[in-house]
């Protein structure tokens, strides 16, 4: 199974795509991938300090700005009338933790 290239998925998205985060548990998860490579909030605060999911809860998107390694936050109709796609981020982390099954005889 390929693992995620989280580096290259926001490369290639963060001009037209958003990514949402349905549970706390799934947002956690997503900003300490962020984190980890290096991306802040615009303000440059860690994202690990305030998630900012309860704001606006199932609801919450997160856009990236790939350049700058920053990130902001908003709800789902927000950046859909904005012209933007929205990345499920639960489906992306799913193909992750699938489990590998051989087919024995």
């Amino acid at each position: 199974m390929k693992e995620t290239n989280w580096e290259e998925l926001i490369e290639s998205s963060y001009q037209t795509h958003v990514f949402n985060c349905k549970t706390e548990e799934i947002a956690n998860e997503f900003l300490k991938i962020l984190h980890d490579l290096g991306y802040s909030w615009n303000s440059n605060k860690s994202l690990l300090l305030n998630k900012n999911w309860s704001d606006h809860q199932e609801e919450t998107c997160y856009r990236i700005y790939h350049p700058s390694k920053s990130c902001t936050y908003g709800y789902v109709r927000y950046f859909n009338n904005k012209g933007y796609r929205i990345m499920d981020v639960d489906e992306i982390l799913g193909v992750m933790r699938k489990p590998f099954k051989l087919n024995r005889k």
